[in-house]
């Protein structure tokens, strides 16, 4: 994996309420920084959606765990999710 994702997360993270911040792990937190190119910012454009912005497909799938891992509180949800997630992981585009 290439280790620019990890500032491509960073950045997302950064540009969230700080509520879902203080949400994630510290250590999780601590780890995703220590994973970053020194020295790489990513931009993101607040104006365009993430989709709309040139980020890397494995940065989609760790902010999908973190939202599965820290957010989602719907264990039915949850459970469609990880449906999901295994079918995309699979090649199976069908929702």
């Amino acid at each position: 994996m290439e280790e620019i994702i990890y500032n491509e997360v960073y950045a997302i993270l950064k540009s969230m309420d700080e509520k879902f911040i203080n949400m994630i792990d510290e250590d999780y937190i601590e780890f995703i920084k220590m994973n970053m190119i020194p020295n790489i910012e990513v931009d993101l454009n607040q104006e365009k959606g993430l989709l709309e912005q040139n980020l890397h497909q494995e940065t989609f799938d760790i902010i999908a765990g973190i939202n599965l891992l820290y957010w989602s509180k719907d264990e039915e949800l949850n459970k469609l999710l990880i449906e999901q997630y295994y079918r995309n992981e699979n090649g199976d585009t069908n929702v």
